[in-house]
């Protein structure tokens, strides 16, 4: 949902999908959900069958997006249950984007995310979140391939 894709030899580009809120309801049975571009999210939800779980803010290549997800969008997503999910990419960076977020510590938490093996976290966070999150896997004896970077522009 979101990704203009070019079919010359070019790469996708990433827009506003706007307010998503509603847009699952008719869904229960979805299993892979990709995100391209900024979005709006104003309650947590519940994905019974998500297994894969992908946000991507910005093609890294043309560094064409819609600007950045709020902080309570992206709480609000987080805070979602997700009780089939596996693997999750956030990928959050803008290039020459200022912006620093926070990951919710419930996110997990067994009762969101039981399953989850695979987390790639990408982009601007504040001061020592990464370290945060990597303790919480640890903390919640989660057997998660977990990758935590800063930048894909440099």
């Amino acid at each position: 949902m979101g990704a203009s894709e070019l079919f010359c030899n070019a790469h996708c580009v990433f827009g506003t999908i706007g307010d998503i809120t509603n847009s699952f309801t008719g869904m229960p049975k979805l299993k892979d959900l990709y995100l391209g571009g900024a979005f709006e999210l104003h309650k947590p939800l519940y994905f019974p069958e998500l297994e894969r779980l992908t946000i991507q803010l910005d093609d890294y290549y043309t560094c064409v997006n819609g600007g950045p997800i709020a902080q309570a969008t992206l709480d609000n997503l987080l805070k979602s249950r997700f009780p089939k999910l596996k693997e999750v990419e956030i990928d959050l960076e803008l290039f020459e984007e200022d912006k620093e977020y926070t990951l919710v510590d419930s996110f997990l938490s067994e009762l969101q995310t039981p399953n989850l093996t695979q987390l790639e976290i990408y982009g601007s966070f504040k001061s020592g979140e990464f370290e945060r999150i990597n303790h919480l896997v640890k903390m919640n004896n989660k057997q998660v391939n977990l990758t935590l970077a800063e930048s894909k522009y440099e």
